[in-house]
């Protein structure tokens, strides 16, 4: 085989496995579609308390820290199913000069299909905010913007720039034969 046939199988060759990689990673369930969906942020606020219908959150040391209630719009197709897990949410920002902080959500709302309409937030009872996690409704599932917030703790006042971080499975399966009890 001459040296110029090698160099494109090679590639090609490169190409299927990193797609089958990708595809074994990107059918994981339970993960967010980020190759179907676009998400900003299109507002945040700080706040010392944070109250929801189950019960409420305060800053312990509001001279020092604050909450961020982060609203972002999540544009999607109509017709699609979202479901948000508080564990696979963060808050990645920038303080003063080049230092970073990541935090993760400690509570999330329900969606709505306005920006301004009122969403339910939902708080960890006592299992903490990773067992939270929200699905689209009947209207928020027809809709292909939809609405949400995350709540983040313990963010400094010189927090300026933000992403948010929906996170991606980065290992393909891993199967296991679990535990005896």
């Amino acid at each position: 085989m001459s040296r110029r046939l090698i160099a494109p199988a090679l590639i090609v060759g490169g190409i299927l496995l990193t797609a089958a990689v990708v595809y074994a990673v990107a059918s994981a369930p339970g993960f967010f579609p980020s190759n179907e969906c676009a998400v900003k942020i299109v507002d945040i606020k700080f706040l010392q308390k944070v109250e929801a219908s189950d019960g409420s959150m305060t800053e312990n040391s509001p001279e020092k820290y604050h909450f961020a209630v982060v609203t972002f719009k999540i544009d999607k197709p109509e017709n699609r199913d979202i479901t948000l897990h508080a564990a696979d949410i963060t808050l990645h920002y920038r303080r003063g000069g080049d230092d970073y902080d990541v935090a993760p959500a400690e509570a999330l709302s329900s969606f709505t299909t306005s920006r301004d309409e009122d969403r339910t937030l939902n708080m960890p009872a006592v299992e903490g905010p990773g067992w939270i996690k929200v699905k689209t409704g009947a209207g928020a599932r027809k809709a292909s913007v939809i609405y949400a917030d995350a709540v983040f703790a313990k963010l400094e006042p010189d927090a300026r720039r933000f992403w948010l971080s929906i996170g991606q499975p980065a290992t393909p399966q891993f199967d296991s034969e679990g535990w005896e009890p």
